[in-house]
Order: C-alpha cells, then sequence, then structure tokens
C-alpha cells in the first residue's frame, strides 16, 4: 500500500500491560498516541512537515484514520496532526 497525497503512515506502538494475576493484556493503545512514521505522501512539503521516515511521533488520534482491516496498528495522519517528534531515547 502507498499513501497519496498530504498524508503520512504510522505505526502505531502499543503497549503490553501485566495484571497482578500475571495476565499479559496484550495491544493496550497508549493514552498519548505514538509510533513510527513509515511513509509520506507524495504531496507532503518540506515547508509542512519535517518528519521523516523512521522517526517516531507523538500525533493526535482524533484525526488519525486506523487501517486495522488493511495494516494492523497503522493509522493515517496528516502532517497537522503531529504534535511532536520523540528524540532518540525518550518515550511516552
Amino acid at each position: 500500500m502507498k499513501v497519496s497525497g498530504k498524508r503520512l503512515m504510522v505505526k502505531q506502538t502499543l503497549t503490553e500491560e501485566v495484571s497482578k494475576g500475571g495476565i499479559v493484556m496484550a495491544g493496550e493503545r497508549q493514552p498519548l498516541p505514538y509510533g513510527e512514521v513509515v511513509q509520506v505522501g507524495p504531496q507532503v512539503t518540506a515547508d509542512e512537515c519535517t518528519v521523516q521516515v523512521g522517526e517516531r511521533v507523538l500525533f493526535n488520534e482524533i484525526g488519525a484514520i486506523p487501517l486495522g482491516h488493511l495494516l494492523k496498528d497503522h493509522v493515517l495522519i496528516e502532517p497537522d496532526d503531529i504534535l511532536a517528534v520523540l528524540e532518540e531515547g525518550e518515550s511516552v
């Protein structure tokens, strides 16, 4: 799948939480959604967005389009939905 227009594809990061009884609660979404940029659409200009493939971003989940039926844990977002770029070693 190739991203078109002014959108970015992000592989959303999920966490695994372990209950007190030791049960793994996989797939819980982060309170602040973030993930790794895997594609940048061809119409996204450097003036609008300086994010590159491979960078981790914090994004607005309200504007995100989930691709769960096509690509698990992937979403499409617009450049304006990026709230912050996470530095190397930073976690949310």
